[in-house]
């Protein structure tokens, strides 16, 4: 613990489960590394860094959205399930399994994932969506190729 700040860091072949301050649930995969805060301000948003591999059960809280940050990968929710893949030197993944994620990069603005049957989204120089965005013609023009 450092500056009100929580380190997590998992070894080869181990999870680790955690509940933040908030409520919400984290399964933190092996070789991961998970930074938080001890308590998360009353107002604004609740921000964890990551680097590996986790789920995230986001406890909702309309009015302080929860922001995980990897690399050049941002994603955000007010309450719902999902995993964050972004080990160094791989392809940033996020699977949802619930409700809707808005996922940023640097390379890509903004873009608001949907659970559908198709549920794992890449984040590269390509970018998998789900159907109904595949084929919303209103989607902005300034996303990534979508294959």
């Amino acid at each position: 613990e450092s500056n009100g700040r929580i380190t997590l860091s998992t070894p080869p072949a181990t999870t680790t489960q955690i509940i933040l301050d908030d409520g919400t649930q984290v399964t933190l995969n092996a070789n991961s590394r998970l930074e938080y805060p001890k308590q998360f301000p009353a107002e604004g948003t609740r921000e964890v860094h990551l680097t590996g591999e986790a789920r995230f059960e986001v406890a909702k809280d309309s009015a302080r959205p929860f922001i995980v940050s990897s690399g050049k990968m941002q994603t955000q929710v007010l309450g719902t399930v999902f995993d964050v893949n972004a080990y160094p030197g791989k392809v940033a993944a996020v699977t949802l399994f619930q409700g809707r994620v808005p996922v940023s990069a640097t390379l890509f603005p903004y873009t608001t994932l949907f659970r559908s049957p198709l549920s794992k989204y890449i984040r590269q120089v390509s970018l998998y969506l789900s159907n109904e965005q595949k084929n919303n013609k209103n989607r902005p023009s300034n996303l990534p190729t979508i294959i």
